[in-house]
């Protein structure tokens, strides 16, 4: 650039020198000069410019370069990975094609089975549905008859307990016989007064003597004041066939029948009870309680059972519902 204006400037000292220059042309030729340093100028700071440029251009050329350098390197990496991908992609797919034939078959198959199961189930469903109301209707009953079974262990515990009371009374009715020829015992929920024989009747008669009347007496009393008890009269012979031609006894049935109609008329005599709680009858030699064949057992068998039942008709009801 100052080599440019000592140039000009010499060539412009020389034009001077060397001619006659009007001063109109000197003018001119000077402004010229001076427009064209100032372009130059200008010129000279837009080729500053333009280099800054140019060496900003030279980097980023230089970055794209390295740049373009990793991209080639990471697409020859992607590349490589892409045809990986590709060729599992392949066999992915193969495998899929594969599984959704095989699946189709299984599906095919599995919906056989299925609707099978179902229909399974439904009957099934219905049995135990079926079960279902027939427990639920057993388990009505068992309650029903768990209620009623409550009812009857009442009632036989009550029962238990007047047949507990009634021994109680007859024991202390008969104070004074038992083991003497007469016992009392509780058998089958129900109280037995046993008088052997030789407390009531002589051998072979059907009259009892004062001794036994007395006993009687005693318990008709206690029958008197206990209205709720019925009373059977058993006559029982042993197994010696009866033998006497006078009167109308045959044998051991006719006996032992005879003898329970006279308790029941002495029963009748000391106390107020009603014929209908009373019922006599004959056992014979049929019911021994001991079958041994002893004077002894004979004498055992020989005898008057008196049974005496507490009436259970609330027991009968229960019983009858059922």
């Amino acid at each position: 650039m100052i080599y440019f204006n000592r140039t000009l400037l010499m060539f412009l000292v020389l034009l001077v020198l060397t001619s006659c220059v009007t001063k109109k042309k000197y003018l001119y030729l000077e402004r010229k000069y001076y427009n064209a340093y100032d372009e130059n100028k200008i010129l000279g700071k837009e080729v500053g410019e333009i280099s800054a440029q140019n060496k900003d251009y030279l980097t980023l050329i230089e970055s794209l370069k390295k740049e373009v350098e990793e991209l080639k390197t990471d697409t020859a990496e992607s590349g490589k990975s892409l045809r990986g991908l590709e060729e599992r992609y392949e066999q992915l797919y193969h495998t899929y094609v594969l599984l959704e034939k095989t699946s189709k078959k299984a599906i095919e198959g599995t919906t056989a089975e299925i609707f099978t199961v179902q229909n399974e189930l439904i009957e099934t469903q219905k049995a135990l549905q079926e079960r279902e109301n027939k427990l639920n209707q057993t388990a009505i009953e068992l309650k029903d008859k768990e209620t009623k079974l409550a009812e009857l262990q009442d009632v036989l515990d009550k029962q238990k307990k007047v047949v507990g009371e009634l021994k109680q009374k007859v024991s202390a009715a008969l104070l004074g016989f038992e083991n003497h020829g007469l016992t009392v015992d509780i058998k089958n929920g129900k109280v037995y007064v046993s008088l052997e024989e030789k407390l009531l009747f002589a051998t072979g008669s059907t009259k009892v003597d004062a001794n036994g009347e007395e006993a009687l007496k005693k318990l008709a009393i206690m029958l008197q004041n206990n209205k709720d008890i019925n009373v059977l009269i058993e006559g029982h012979t042993d197994n010696v066939p009866y033998t006497s031609s006078a009167g109308c006894i045959k044998d051991n049935w006719d006996l032992s029948v005879l003898r329970a109609t006279s308790i029941v008329r002495i029963l009748i005599k000391h106390g107020e009870i009603d014929p209908v709680r009373l019922i006599p009858a004959g056992r014979g030699e049929f019911l021994p309680i001991d079958p041994a064949d002893t004077n002894e057992a004979r004498a055992k068998n020989r005898r008057i059972e008196i049974i005496l039942t507490p009436k259970l008709d609330e027991l009968f009801q229960i019983i009858g519902s059922h």
